[in-house]
């Protein structure tokens, strides 16, 4: 059926649904946006903070810290550093890290940054790559560069090749000849995840620091922050983040492996036990050499043999099931510090989890734009992974 207009009767219905329900997702989303943010009690620190703060007040924030952070002890004698392991490849988004940081962050100077190379040729291709960085101007992508970085010097940057920092007992368990000029024999037989997991947590044994972080080439700094800002925040509060998502039979095997080399009964925390929730992955030297000591003292047996024994368990699941597990055994303030949230229990304190409704409105809301009548009878809520 048509109207005398030509226009179809579908369309114009279609378009009044649509905009009436767009108009009621738009609300209801706000109000869910006003909702979390007036139950906002749960502090997690991010990794580039406030871009405004940061521009006015580099050395920290000028108010909204809690009277208990501002009695916490003195940190600025700390050591933090940007672990970044990265291959050929990666290179070039490596360099694409380093100049966004020296641009963006107002401390740069202040962090020493780690990559960690597979051999001596890597080594020289990234130092000759460094070249490649160029002095700020007064604006990086749509953010002005804070004054001190405009023209400034180059990062801190360290290049560490994976031979230098490989733990011994690897030149033992692997068939293959590993030297500085060529360590593929260890790619070969340990696959590119363990290698990689080996990378990043021999350089976490090796460095000097008191905080780090473990950062991919392909990270990118978005804003101007602080780093030293960001590490103390976490520092004063740092979080594990744990769900009951580990729906796959490879995350299953990771939590086993991990918790075989922490020698804990596999099912310690349910089978559907996941703590590589997050994506700031922040370490700390203290909780790294507990790490250490510990599962050697339980395997009688050197750590690195343990971890390879066992899977090669990634280094933050490895990391965080030891914190969890340490603050549950100890009254040690090292782990009591430590804060364990839950994903799906954080999510629904703030009715982010029972979204089936938001979907639904979302849903009927593309359906006009197609003339489909939908039946909400047959339709059926759709679930979310929580």
């Amino acid at each position: 059926m048509k109207l005398s207009n030509g226009i179809p009767m579908c369309s114009r219905d279609a378009r009044l649904l649509y905009l009436s329900c767009l108009t009621c997702t738009v609300l209801l989303l706000g109000a869910l946006g006003y909702s979390v943010w007036l139950h906002s009690d749960v502090y997690t620190s991010s990794l580039f903070g406030s871009a405004v703060d940061t521009l006015t007040n580099p050395n920290g924030p000028s108010n909204g810290a809690s009277s208990s952070m501002q009695n916490e002890p003195d940190l600025s004698g700390f050591k933090y550093s940007f672990i970044l392991p990265t291959y050929t490849a990666d290179i070039p988004l490596a360099i694409e890290f380093l100049q966004s940081f020296m641009c963006l962050c107002t401390d740069y100077r202040e962090i020493n940054i780690h990559v960690i190379v597979s051999d001596s040729s890597e080594h020289e291709l990234f130092r000759s790559a460094l070249d490649d960085l160029a002095p700020c101007g007064e604006r990086f992508g749509i953010f002005p560069v804070p004054p001190g970085n405009v023209g400034g010097s180059r990062p801190n940057v360290e290049i560490v090749n994976l031979f230098d920092i490989l733990p011994p007992v690897f030149h033992t368990l692997t068939g293959g000849n590993i030297t500085a000029d060529d360590t593929s024999a260890l790619l070969r037989e340990r696959g590119k995840f363990q290698y990689q997991t080996i990378k990043k947590l021999a350089a976490a044994a090796a460095l000097d620091y008191d905080w780090a972080l473990w950062v991919d080439s392909e990270s990118i700094v978005v804003q101007p922050f602080s780093a030293r800002r960001s590490f103390g925040a976490y520092a004063r509060a740092p979080t594990v983040w744990r769900s009951r998502l580990a729906n796959r039979d490879s995350m299953r095997a990771i939590m086993r492996g991990a918790a075989d080399v922490l020698r804990l009964p596999e099912d310690t925390f349910g089978p559907d036990f996941w703590n590589l929730e997050s994506q700031q992955w922040m370490v700390e030297r203290a909780v790294l050499d507990d790490l250490v000591r510990h599962v050697e003292a339980a395997h009688g047996r050197d750590f690195w043999a343990v971890w390879a024994a066992h899977g090669g368990p990634f280094e933050v699941n490895l990391y965080n099931l030891h914190v969890h597990s340490r603050k549950l055994e100890t009254t040690d303030p090292m782990f009591g510090k430590y804060r364990i949230l839950e994903t799906e229990t954080e999510m629904e304190k703030y009715g982010v989890c029972k979204c089936s409704f938001f979907f639904l409105l979302f849903f009927f809301s593309l359906s006009p734009l197609f003339c489909v009548h939908v039946d909400p009878q047959t339709v059926g809520y759709p679930t979310v992974f929580c």
